[in-house]
């Protein structure tokens, strides 16, 4: 979904492989489905609670930070690629940020997530501090900040099972 307001066009992204009405009644989806990084904890870990809307907008939180960390556009994804690769070559246990939500099992990437989500703090030092530099980063970081506390830190909501 997009909308222009005539000053700025704002977005919605979802893949829509699973997309329901809300109003109809759900079906449970039989196997785990998305790219490993924007999967949520809950698909990840095979939960047997029910695919929600929930699960789209921790996906989006995946997307904004991994955006955030790699960059929106062709240029800065491969200058990113080119510091990693580099500081990858000088020691060969760096890891780069957000690398494990990318590898190992489902459940070593669920924990990995929860870890990095799990204060603000820990979201601070394994996320945002990794961030592009610039003004529409700072504002990808709102984004991210904002999308986060609603998730993890809504007593009604919390997403860390």
């Amino acid at each position: 979904m997009v909308v222009d307001d005539g000053e700025r066009v704002r977005g919605l992204l979802i893949d829509f492989d699973h997309a329901i009405k809300t109003d109809k009644s759900r079906l449970a989806i039989a196997e785990r489905t998305g790219t490993l990084p924007f999967m949520s904890i809950c698909n990840l870990q095979n939960s047997k609670v029910q695919h929600s809307e929930l699960d789209d907008w921790e996906s989006i939180l995946y997307v904004v930070c991994w955006l955030g960390v790699h960059g929106v556009n062709r240029d800065e994804q491969v200058a990113y690629q080119q510091e990693i690769d580099a500081m990858c070559k000088d020691d060969e246990y760096y890891k780069p940020p957000l690398a494990k939500w990318e590898a190992g099992t489902f459940d070593d990437v669920a924990i990995a997530k929860k870890n990095d989500l799990e204060d603000d703090e820990s979201f601070n030092d394994c996320v945002l501090q990794y961030f592009q530099k610039g003004a529409a980063y700072d504002e990808l970081k709102d984004m991210a900040r904002s999308l986060r506390l609603a998730l993890f830190e809504n007593p009604e909501l919390s997403l860390l099972y």
